[in-house]
């Protein structure tokens, strides 16, 4: 998700992590199904968060646009971690 969704990985790093991984886990045939439901975890989380501290309104917005599909394809870097 690092690479794909997020993307605060490089080609390069991905490159160095599925090499000592020993597999390109993007290939799997499942990866999608779980990427999808890890967006949806992160995304469930900052509307909990949203609903307990204003402040992370717009990144909870943000994050379902983004799993809606009305903000383009992946990655979003802009994703911002909830701190």
């Amino acid at each position: 998700m690092r690479y794909c969704t997020f993307s605060t990985m490089s080609a390069a790093q991905y490159g160095a992590f599925a090499h000592a991984y020993g597999h390109d886990v993007m290939e799997w045939c499942g990866f999608e199904t779980l990427r999808d439901i890890r967006e949806l975890r992160v995304t469930c989380y900052a509307a909990q968060r949203a609903s307990e501290n204003e402040k992370f309104r717009d990144e909870a917005a943000l994050r379902v646009a983004s799993s809606r599909g009305l903000r383009g394809a992946r990655p979003w870097p802009d994703w911002k971690p909830l701190i």
